[in-house]
Formats: C-alpha cells, structure tokens, sequence
C-alpha cells in the first residue's frame, strides 16, 4: 500500500466518530439545522476499532516513511537523496497530529 493511502485511511477513520459527538453541535451553529449528523450515531459503538485501524496504519505508514536502518557502507549516492521524503514526512506528522486531536477530544468529551 502507498503512504498517502495509508495516511487518508487513518484520517478518515480517527474523524468518523467525531461526527456522531460533535456533529449536531457544529451543524447548529453553523447552518443551525439539527440532527443531519445524527444519521451517524450508529458510529459510536465502532470508536474504538476505527481508532484501531487509525493507530495501526499510522504505524504501518511510520515502519515506512522511517525504515529500520540496514548496516550498509555509505556512499555519497545515499547522502544525496535523504530528503526527497520531508514533504511526505511533514505530510505524516500533520496527520498523526491531526488523527491524535481527534482521538483526544472525543475521549475526554469536551
């Protein structure tokens, strides 16, 4: 599986049970029509395996954006290409910031 494939599913799994707790309240204030999020209450009992399929790809998407180093001799071919992958990493720690927010506020039910 690709990185960004990876990263999407983490994203959409950590913010699927946000609507379920914070939809109705966001909807209201902004268009102040109630109960369109509400269709996705049947989300709450799948918290906590969306949030394990999040943890588990940002894992997976980790193991592959920073790979165990291997005991190879150094060349100046590998020194030039080191960073190629920093908008792909920037892009990983923005999600994994993005994906742990979303798991703390709506554990702590603010």
């Amino acid at each position: 599986m690709k990185k960004n494939t990876l990263l999407s599913l983490s994203l959409v799994t950590a913010i699927a049970p946000f609507f379920c707790c914070w939809g109705p309240a966001i909807l209201t204030t902004m268009a102040g029509v109630s109960g369109a999020f509400s269709w996705f209450s049947w989300l709450h009992p799948l918290r906590p395996y969306l949030y394990a399929v999040a943890f588990l790809s940002l894992g997976f998407t980790f193991y592959k954006t920073y790979p165990p180093k291997r005991k190879t001799q150094s060349c100046e071919n590998c020194k030039n290409g080191r960073n190629k992958n920093m908008p792909s990493k920037v892009f990983l720690w923005i999600t994994t910031l993005l994906v742990l927010s979303m798991f703390v506020l709506n554990y702590l039910g603010l």
